[in-house]
């Protein structure tokens, strides 16, 4: 019996011996968390912020109003069409409330923001940044500081206040359901 030598010409040198397992494994739970944050990216610029769940549509608060809106020439058709598309559409939306009739959990009337403290660089949240929600007797109403969820029927219409001429509502929720969650 003859013995090839190592290094000979019919011996394949180590590093084509086989794949690497380890780099393997490496290389995809580095990658991973890149690939994720570039998927999400790519879905997001898709969709609009927009996810349809069959009867519901989950829909990024941030997204909803992420475009310029004038509070006073500013007609629906300014809106992006994804987003006049929800009108009537029952949506699922999750952010902070703020009651300005302070009543605590009884009131019936909120705005719903994606984050005050990291939206409007420090100011009031833009007309097309909130959402006006009316709630049903017996829809709990949490304080600024509780992120939640709200469920009911979005509609798109510019609302202006007759005594200034400005639009101070363009999004309205009729607020079927809503849940304290859990950043």
């Amino acid at each position: 019996m003859t013995t090839v030598p190592y290094g000979s010409p019919t011996t394949p040198p180590a590093y084509r011996r086989g794949v690497n397992v380890r780099l393997l494994v490496f290389l995809v739970v580095v990658s991973a968390p890149f690939l994720w944050i570039i998927g999400s990216a790519i879905h997001h610029a898709a969709t609009g912020g927009v996810t349809d769940h069959g009867g519901l549509k989950e829909v990024d608060l941030k997204a909803l109003g992420n475009f310029p809106f004038d509070d006073s020439e500013g007609k629906v058709e300014d809106v992006p069409k994804r987003y006049r598309e929800l009108d009537g559409q029952k949506v699922m939306l999750k952010g902070f409330m703020y009651s300005t009739e302070n009543a605590g959990s009884r009131g019936n009337k909120f705005q719903f923001v994606y984050d005050v403290q990291k939206c409007c660089f420090g100011g009031p949240p833009q007309v097309q940044e909130r959402v006006f929600g009316f709630a049903k007797n017996g829809i709990d109403l949490f304080d600024q500081y509780t992120f939640a969820e709200v469920r009911g029927t979005l509609h798109v219409r510019p609302v202006k206040d007759a005594a200034t001429g400005k639009i101070v509502s363009l999004y309205d929720m009729d607020v079927e359901s809503s849940k304290p969650l859990t950043d």
